[in-house]
């Protein structure tokens, strides 16, 4: 039986892999882009000097949820400086970087 369903499984892959397929109309719906800043970031004081627009639960996610809604672009900030943006388009993306960069600076741990 196992036999069987091995064969099976290869032919219907074989079967697969001859089909030409091709993108005739698709449009670009999210883009996600992962930046590093050059400095850990304190994530409680971040989310403190800004709560309108940011949250953070560490027990449920170790980043700090930011929401730009003008932009419709989402940002998860983590301690070490790794930011991950996600949005509609690369220039709301790119805008979402210069416009978190001075908040994210104000909290930056200081280095002894």
């Amino acid at each position: 039986m196992s036999r069987f369903f091995c064969l099976f499984q290869n032919n219907s892959l074989s079967f697969i892999s001859l089909l030409k397929v091709i993108f005739t109309d698709f449009k670009v719906v999210n883009v996600l882009a992962v930046c590093n800043m050059p400095f850990e970031i304190r994530l409680p004081e971040f989310t403190k000097n800004n709560r309108p627009h940011a949250s953070y639960e560490p027990e449920l996610h170790p980043a700090v949820c930011y929401r730009i809604k003008s932009l419709r672009a989402t940002l998860q900030i983590f301690s070490t400086g790794s930011i991950t943006v996600t949005g509609p388009n690369v220039k709301a993306v790119a805008t979402a970087v210069e416009q978190i960069y001075p908040f994210v600076f104000e909290s930056r741990k200081e280095i002894l």
